[in-house]
């Protein structure tokens, strides 16, 4: 009885040994899966972040390329400026090159003329800037380049000049202005009852002009002036100008 109890011991012995070596062997299968399984994870996870880094990269760079579509482009102008509507507001009609290039010599010569008035007894009460924008000017425009006023002794005595540049003379004389134009400053002198005088420089520079002519407006009837009639009032360019208040001839 005794060795029947103890050989269904060991039998019972053997067996639990077999089962707890089975229970032991598949809990540490298990557990290498469980471990393969989070090296994996972390092997995976720096590469989906990766991926999922670029797609949002990607989706990026294709909303900014659907913006910048969607932008209306600057338009380009025949000179290649932009903004054509603004600029075309700011634009004003600008003179061509050879305006500009006569109201220089223009200009030149009326500081020329200027300066020919001394200072300590003339005074400039208007000097014509000849300026326009779509036919729109000052009135004063129409008037003689200068109008100065003399003091001399208490008492104070206005005149006219218009001022006329140019290169050569012009078949044995010059033509100054238009008729239209020698009307309107006889009308100017006859309205304002003072003097005008007409200075032109002939030939050399517009600042330093070789020929200068003062020539009284009443004396001229037409807009050109032979060279005989312009000798008749020829003037030294090194000598400042006289008024002389009796005559009302400016020499």
């Amino acid at each position: 009885m005794k060795k029947s109890m103890a050989l269904v011991l060991m039998l019972l012995g053997s067996m639990m040994v077999v089962i707890g070596f089975i229970l032991y062997t598949k809990n540490n299968d298990e557990a290498k899966q469980h471990i393969s399984q989070n090296h994996r994870s972390s092997e995976l996870e720096p590469i989906a972040e990766n991926q999922v880094e670029n797609n949002l990269k990607e989706e990026k760079n294709q909303t900014e390329k659907k913006l910048d579509n969607s932008r209306p482009s600057p338009v380009k102008t025949s000179i290649g400026s932009t903004d054509s509507t603004f600029q075309k507001d700011l634009n004003q009609p600008q003179p061509s090159s050879q305006e500009g290039n006569n109201k220089s010599k223009g200009d030149a010569f009326e500081k020329f003329i200027v300066q020919k008035f001394n200072r300590k007894f003339f005074t400039i009460k208007e000097w014509a800037g000849d300026k326009y924008v779509n036919g729109r000017f000052a009135e004063t425009t129409l008037n003689p380049d200068l109008i100065l006023e003399l003091e001399l002794n208490s008492s104070k005595y206005s005149l006219a000049v218009e001022c006329k540049w140019k290169q050569n003379f012009y078949k044995n004389g010059v033509e100054f202005a238009t008729k239209e134009q020698v009307e309107r400053y006889k009308n100017y002198e006859t309205k304002n009852g003072i003097p005008v005088f007409l200075a032109i420089g002939i030939g050399g520079k517009p600042s330093a002009p070789e020929n200068l002519y003062i020539i009284p407006l009443s004396k001229i009837d037409n807009n050109f002036l032979r060279l005989e009639q312009l000798e008749l009032y020829k003037k030294s360019d090194d000598k400042k100008f006289f008024f002389d208040i009796n005559t009302k001839d400016l020499r």
